[in-house]
């Protein structure tokens, strides 16, 4: 059977400007098979759409585009909503769908024509007006190939987390072993996400590098892991050697190696404080090289198990025979990094959701149990937890056993940084900052090697993801998670100012209104 035509769809609105009301004054879209269509109301762009069979693509469609669309979904339709973006719904015959689950990145990482913003405004559209239709389409065109080459390598899958474990399934040629929710809990508290720490806080002068690890998650899972759900558990401890595939429930002393939740927040300790620990056996093998003031309580030993070689080397070997920047590079890379996550999703989190006209709200509550969940337009959007029956549980302990491999390769690295004589300022997952050399790493270009991306004279330390770096050349390399601080910004928090910064960008919401964010961004104490 033949599948649906593709069409992918963009909008151009005024420049944003904090406080507007933003609206799409034009609107492309352009089918598979390069026909082009130009629409200045969003009225007459559903008329075209709505009839169709398509499936519609936009990039970052559930968090903007989609949202000038919502009072076209028709009463008492299920849409799925991801994240709390609009993965999918539908307008008459046409499903729409927003790319950004199957490619997770700004089209710029792929192709983007630079455009002065400023011709979009009111008063001076009129007279660039090909000039924006050009671009319009040439973002059209740059989703069309990212979309096409998407669906020709993995199907019609809706995320790229998905393929991922479909591509795992076909080279096994069976599908991953599901656990089940009294599984996840077991063993959810063993999983953690990376290690972000700020080590100081500051401005610091000088020579400073950054070097990342090359693949951090692939050279992870090139290693055995937990696979299977297959575990006996032993209370106590006897000698016997730790195995990193393992887990362990521990008290011992806080000295900065062992990740702990803190009310929801991910830290690293090094207090000298007595605590207990949920750790891979990764973390604990490095943990017993600086103390052994520490006592197992319990170890979960692994009887099943595999590594992820073949996968990941399929993809790598793609990625290096790709041109870099492709579509085959990109995804070879995104498909050797999205597949342990997977392992530790937990569908307890995944609901079901309609629209169903505003006025229904209470009379639907009480005749499905559903919750109401916000406004969806000028309809209201109710939610179900996900049936039992479509949950997918797979092994949180894979991913919990990866992640911990990681972080514990990440700080060995530090420790050996430190004891050579350098300075550790700041580590973020898979890379540091550091002052000073980098012998104590094993610099290359191999999965697991390290490499220096950037040599800077002045670094700016505000908090996590929240940094400012000036490079040699004196262009600058920031991180400002959450926010958009500029270099003078960040440099201004990092030395004790607070700054207010304002979203540009409206933020639309399932949950409330539209409306623009505003923050004050002080130092980490």
């Amino acid at each position: 059977m033949a599948r649906r035509k593709i069409v992918v769809i963009d909008c151009e609105t005024d420049p944003f400007e904090y406080g507007t009301d933003i609206q799409p004054f034009i609107w492309g879209a352009v089918e598979e098979n390069g026909d082009r269509h130009l629409f200045y109301e969003t009225k007459d762009l559903i008329d075209f759409l709505k009839p169709n069979k398509f499936i519609v693509y936009a990039h970052n469609g559930g968090k903007f585009d989609y949202h000038f669309l919502l009072d076209y979904i028709e009463a008492f339709e299920p849409v799925m909503i991801i994240n709390g973006r609009l993965a999918k719904f539908k307008i008459g015959q046409c499903e729409f769908r927003d790319s950004y689950n199957i490619f997770p990145l700004p089209l710029a990482a792929y192709k983007k024509i630079e455009f002065d913003y400023s011709k979009m405004k009111r008063e001076n559209r009129d007279k660039h007006m090909k000039e924006i239709i050009d671009y319009l389409f040439a973002d059209c065109d740059y989703l069309l190939e990212i979309v096409l080459n998407f669906i020709d390598g993995f199907g019609l899958n809706l995320t790229l987390a998905g393929s991922s474990m479909k591509q795992w399934n076909k080279l096994n040629d069976a599908p991953a072993p599901q656990t089940s929710e009294e599984y996840y809990r077991e063993f959810s508290p063993y999983y953690y996400g990376g290690r972000v720490q700020p080590f100081v806080t500051g401005i610091f002068k000088g020579d400073h590098k950054i070097y990342d690890i090359n693949s951090a998650y692939p050279y992870a899972m090139l290693n055995p892991h937990p696979y299977g759900g297959v575990w006996e558990r032993l209370s106590g401890y006897d000698n016997e050697p730790i195995v990193g595939m393992n887990f362990y429930k521990i008290i011992g002393e806080s000295i900065g190696i062992l990740p702990f939740r803190d009310e929801n927040s991910l830290i690293f300790p090094n207090d000298k404080e007595y605590r207990t620990f949920y750790i891979s056996g990764h973390e604990l093998i490095l943990y017993k090289k600086y103390t052994n003031k520490f006592e197992i309580l319990e170890v979960r030993n692994c009887l099943s198990f595999t590594d992820f070689k073949e996968y990941i080397y399929k993809w790598y070997e793609l990625k290096n025979q790709s041109p870099k920047g492709s579509t085959d590079y990109i995804f070879a890379k995104l498909m050797m990094n999205s597949l342990y996550g997977k392992f530790g999703a937990n569908p307890d989190k995944y609901k079901e959701f309609e629209v169903i006209p505003n006025d229904c709200v209470l009379a639907h509550e009480a005749d499905t149990g559903a919750d109401f969940a916000g406004m969806l337009g000028d309809k209201a959007l109710m939610s179900l937890p996900l049936p039992d029956t479509k949950k997918r549980y797979y092994d949180v302990a894979t991913a919990a056993s990866i992640t911990g491999f990681v972080r514990a390769y990440l700080y060995e690295s530090i420790l050996k940084i430190q004891e050579s004589g350098s300075q550790v300022l700041y580590c973020d997952t898979d890379s540091v900052i550091i002052k000073g050399n980098a012998d104590a790493l094993d610099i290359g270009d191999e999965l697991g090697q390290w490499d220096c991306e950037g040599e800077f004279d002045s670094v700016a330390i505000a908090g996590k993801k929240l940094y400012s770096l000036r490079c040699t050349n004196g262009k600058f390399k920031t991180a400002s998670k959450g926010v958009r601080l500029t270099p003078k910004e960040i440099y201004s928090v990092a030395n004790g100012n607070e700054e207010t910064w304002k979203n540009i960008a409206p933020t639309f919401s399932l949950k409330r209104d539209t409306f623009y964010q505003q923050r004050r961004i002080k130092k980490l104490a």
